[in-house]
């Protein structure tokens, strides 16, 4: 069923049967859903897409005994619209070009036909444009899925990195806490008196003790500075290290709070689409509304307005045209003259008034005249030309019958 939550969705180019994205069916099958279905109009092509619009040509006819099974109050009090869907195609599509009235075969008023073709082309017209809205929502939605795909991957790819900043963590604690522990074990030296390493003697700062390697411990010595260069090396390359985990990380957070404030970007265009295309479907279902409202309320009036003038006309008819009111026996004669002034006055306006009526139902009956002479002479034009039709078919069977008399004859002799 093409409506949902009151929304008419038209059937799409899909196969009757299948649904769309949102859940609604899909089954239109109408040529604007054709011509949706070409590889280049598919929802995936791009952000907006554009259905070439053609209005069809109306050819079929009118079933009156399935229009006028149709209980209207019962389709609005129910909000029956399986039978809207069932009747859609025929009213959207149906040409009234031809036909006549049931009782009096009469044409039928050319102001009622093109107000049907006006309503039958707003349709057609709303049909593209809900197929058009529905493509449109389609290709957001494999947008949302695409973008929830990404999302998902950037979740992955930032768990694994917080996974190795801790791994990083760990072992730049663990290295700090080897460096605490070698300063822990220099520290004791560094504030105390300086004792050589090699022998029981010490010094007061650590330049005695340097020269007193260099001359009694060579060996010792070097192996000391090559030990302390090892050493400076060491600690140097785990301070670039340091350094550059440092800067990994602050990357990678960084990097993280970019991905972060993307996939919230997109959210919010997502949420954006969605309350625009909510707000699009409501102003469409109120403007509606206040079409459907406005029509009727206009077809009240004219049958109101049109139930008044009968009324008085007939009221009028009734009335006689000059109406003699006795007047009191005992009345004083300013009084009298009053009554006969507005009873003179009311008289002429009857008067002007049966006159206005007069000249129009005159100008009626002329314009009733003038369309039944036009009828009449239609009438007869199209009895003479059926008097001639038959004339000719007469005179060629009576051209028919003297030649096969003639045969006749000549094969009698």
């Amino acid at each position: 069923m093409p409506f949902h939550n009151g929304a008419y969705y038209p059937y799409s180019s899909l196969t009757q049967g299948t649904h769309s994205s949102d859940g609604i069916p899909s089954v239109l099958n109408s040529p604007i859903s054709h011509a949706a279905s070409a590889p280049s109009m598919t929802p995936s092509s791009g952000a907006s897409t554009f259905l070439p619009f053609k209005f069809r040509p109306r050819r079929e006819s009118v079933d009156w005994r399935r229009i006028n099974a149709v209980d209207i109050e019962l389709v609005m009090s129910q909000l029956d619209v399986d039978a809207l869907q069932e009747h859609i195609s025929t009213v959207t599509f149906c040409s009234l070009d031809g036909e006549r009235c049931q009782r009096c075969q009469s044409p039928v008023d050319p102001a009622l036909v093109k107000l049907l073709q006006l309503s039958q082309l707003m349709v057609e017209w709303l049909l593209h444009c809900q197929d058009l809205l529905s493509l449109n929502l389609r290709a957001a939605e494999e947008r949302l899925v695409a973008a929830s795909l990404e999302r998902e991957q950037l979740q992955a790819q930032s768990r694994k990195q917080e996974e190795k900043m801790k791994e990083l963590t760990a072992e730049l604690k663990h290295r700090r806490k080897v460096i605490r522990t070698q300063q822990s074990l220099f520290a004791p030296r560094i504030s105390s008196s300086h004792k050589c390493p090699h022998c029981e003697k010490y010094f007061l700062n650590n330049s005695f003790l340097q020269n007193h390697l260099q001359r009694r411990h060579p060996d010792e010595f070097q192996t000391q500075l090559q030990s302390d260069e090892e050493k400076k090396s060491q600690m140097a390359s785990l301070k670039q290290e340091i350094s550059s985990l440092k800067q990994q990380v602050v990357q990678q957070q960084q990097d993280l709070q970019a991905k972060i404030a993307e996939e919230k970007e997109q959210q919010h265009l997502h949420r954006e689409l969605q309350r625009e295309l909510d707000r699009f479907k409501s102003e469409e279902m109120a403007r509606m509304d206040r079409m459907i409202e406005d029509s009727r309320d206009g077809m009240r009036r004219e049958i109101k307005f049109l139930c008044n003038q009968n009324f008085q006309a007939l009221s009028e008819v009734s009335q006689p045209s000059r109406t003699k009111t006795p007047s009191p026996v005992r009345e004083p004669e300013r009084d009298v003259d009053r009554y006969q002034e507005m009873h003179l006055q009311a008289i002429q306006k009857l008067e002007l008034q049966m006159k206005k009526q007069d000249r129009k139902w005159e100008s009626k009956l002329q314009e009733i005249k003038s369309e039944h002479e036009s009828e009449k002479n239609q009438l007869l034009k199209e009895l003479s030309q059926v008097q001639s039709l038959v004339e000719e078919q007469q005179e060629l069977s009576r051209k028919l019958q003297e030649k096969e008399q003639t045969i006749r004859a000549q094969r009698e002799q």
